[in-house]
């Protein structure tokens, strides 16, 4: 049995934790913090679990892995320290707060030959995985547009702001979806509107090969929690609600039509039937450590491999300049 250790005592440290105790091929066996009333209350929780604020135990323990749930701004240290002693990493999203450094750790990761997976939990997401199929298998037909909205009121953070912290997860699926495509431009405009000195609201408009257009709205000051994709195509179209637990996917039989081929007049909308498909309710968190464990143990590829994170951090920093400039980068 693999031997985990977990840095990061926070939301997602926690979260992940739970999941030890579930039919996984590892143990829970060391969290570093540097809070003693977080290594406390780690070991309240879970008393055999050992507790230090020195990474360095970490590599002294031979440990065969670690979730690295710590604020970006520290990512890449931590990672730098534990790639150095070739244990495998899962980093949770964004990679890094920069381009620069996630891409220096992606090159030391090939040069340790040390294996990272980066946390885009969506990407384990049933429903998510449930549109890939469809969209692979050319059900959706020319896909034209893909809106996200990703809102709710709070927690707001003080590491990074709206940008890094939601919307790495739409533009991992955006992602996904297109085959791994790099967006061809990115624009944004975002606001401060707490006493914060972080953007809390931002509105995204990224530019896909193909004319594919992707709307992405994050927000921490919204009154009510939306987690949705929007998904049209020329064949069909679809909607994912997160929230909806029972139902989160619904697909629509609705179509454009036009009479002659290239002739706008008289176009009309074919509306279909509606589909609700049936998903199995597996939490995403839990499906990743699964992976991540079997990836360390050589028996699964890696779903979100570090290069996602790269690109992803990429994206992010140009939506960064696109805010701070005003123009369409």
């Amino acid at each position: 049995m693999l031997k985990l250790g977990l840095i990061g005592w926070g939301y997602w440290g926690r979260n992940y934790a739970k999941y030890f105790d579930t039919k996984l091929d590892a143990e829970f066996s060391m969290v570093c913090d540097l809070r003693e009333d977080m290594l406390q209350d780690a070991k309240r929780l879970y008393p055999s679990v050992q507790t230090t604020k020195d990474v360095g135990d970490l590599i002294k323990h031979k440990l065969d892995g670690v979730i690295v749930a710590s604020p970006a701004s520290i990512h890449y240290k931590l990672a730098t320290l534990l790639l150095n002693a070739h244990i495998p990493l899962l980093i949770e999203k964004p990679l890094t707060n920069s381009y620069a450094t996630s891409k220096e750790l992606s090159d030391l990761a090939a040069r340790e030959h040390t294996k990272v997976l980066v946390g885009h939990t969506f990407l384990y997401n049933q429903s998510v995985r449930y549109l890939k199929r469809e969209v692979d298998a050319g059900h959706f037909g020319k896909l034209y547009y893909l809106e996200f909205r990703r809102q709710s009121y709070g927690p707001i953070r003080d590491d990074v702001n709206i940008v890094w912290d939601f919307a790495p997860h739409d533009i991992a699926i955006t992602r996904y979806l297109l085959g791994n495509q790099m967006p061809v431009s990115v624009f944004a405009k975002a606001g401060k509107f707490a006493r914060n000195k972080m953007e809390d609201i931002a509105v995204i408009i990224m530019k896909y090969p193909d004319n594919v257009l992707v709307n992405i709205n994050v927000a921490w000051l919204y009154p009510v929690k939306i987690r949705s994709l929007t998904l049209l195509g020329d064949k069909q179209m679809a909607v994912f609600e997160d929230t909806n637990t029972n139902e989160p996917v619904k697909i629509y039989d609705t179509t454009l039509r036009y009479p002659k081929e290239d002739d706008p007049t008289g176009a009309s909308f074919r509306l279909g039937d509606i589909h609700v498909p049936r998903i199995a309710s597996i939490d995403p968190l839990a499906t990743q450590l699964r992976h991540f464990v079997a990836y360390i143990q050589g028996k699964e590829k890696p779903l979100t491999p570090i290069s996602d994170g790269v690109a992803i951090v990429q994206i992010l920093e140009a939506i960064q300049r696109s805010i701070r400039t005003g123009k369409e980068v």
